[in-house]
């Protein structure tokens, strides 16, 4: 169907710019000629703009704040407990271990890692990393920080005791927080580091979906967005035998993403509903 200057397919293709706000008045213009016109593309752009809306809320907070430091200030009122890990009982002894550690200068704190089993604690790797994923949606170089101390403390338990799963989740946190700095070539070397590991050790299926959603996100933001359909059509089957909602929406999202930058507007805004279906499910396991 045509209406104005604006086709359906086109309509579709730049329904999420639209929806962001990034495109043209002239080209804004175009579009809600047609939307006005068009019932099926006025009807799909309002379940995008519904969808997104669902969506945001399984994200990060949004933190609009003036600096970096009220930023965090948000982060932390926000999640003061959150990425602690499930089975962590005493809490407060890795607090105390960060807080030693982190008033180190980034050297001593490698050299502090490597000399004192105390650092090594593994409940303080698996909070670093989860900590460093979630502080990457506002603050980056801090996410890539301590994803790096992550990343130490499981390289020291990986040559200590042959312990692979912790050294796969860090460095899939720094390829991931990398990526959203937008650091692509140490993101690539990165990821390949992590791909060998995957390639040489029996890997789970959760650490396998994370290592692929990643480089499949790295390629997308590369522009790369065949191979980013590919990787995340992966990571997407993996995390639907988890049956884990949340994930399953995000990974929908992610390869939605992809496919709606690569020109297959129709197959994406099939996944977006997808998700936005999930999201309507009270509780998610």
């Amino acid at each position: 169907m045509q209406s104005g200057t604006h086709s359906c397919e086109r309509t579709l293709e730049v329904a999420s710019d639209y929806l962001d706000g990034c495109l043209s008045d002239q080209q804004r213009s175009a579009i809600e000629a047609h939307l006005g016109a068009c019932a099926d593309c006025h009807r799909s752009v309002a379940e995008l703009r519904v969808t997104l809306a669902l969506l945001s809320e399984l994200r990060e907070p949004s933190v609009l704040a003036g600096s970096e430091a009220s930023a965090l200030r948000a982060y932390n009122n926000y999640f003061p407990e959150p990425d602690v890990p499930d089975d962590l009982a005493d809490w407060t002894s890795v607090k105390r271990i960060w807080g030693e550690l982190v008033e180190l200068p980034l050297r001593e704190q490698r050299l502090a890692i490597r000399e004192r089993g105390l650092y090594l604690d593994p409940f303080l790797c698996d909070w670093l990393v989860t900590r460093a994923k979630r502080v990457s949606s506002i603050n980056p170089n801090s996410a890539v920080s301590i994803a790096e101390v992550a990343l130490e403390i499981a390289r020291q338990r990986e040559a200590r005791f042959g312990e692979s799963r912790r050294l796969i989740l860090a460095l899939d946190a720094l390829a991931w927080c990398l990526v959203t700095l937008r650091e692509f070539p140490p993101a690539a070397a990165v990821l390949r580091e992590l791909g060998d590991l995957c390639d040489a050790v029996d890997v789970g299926s959760e650490e396998k979906a994370g290592y692929l959603a990643t480089k499949g996100v790295y390629y997308s933001e590369i522009g790369q967005f065949r191979e980013a359909e590919a990787c995340l059509a992966q990571a997407l089957e993996f995390r639907r035998k988890s049956g884990r909602r949340r994930a399953v929406v995000c990974e929908l999202v992610n390869l939605a993403g992809a496919m709606l930058c690569g020109g297959e507007s129709g197959k994406a805004l099939e996944l977006f509903r997808e998700a936005a279906s999930l999201t309507n499910v009270e509780q998610d396991p």
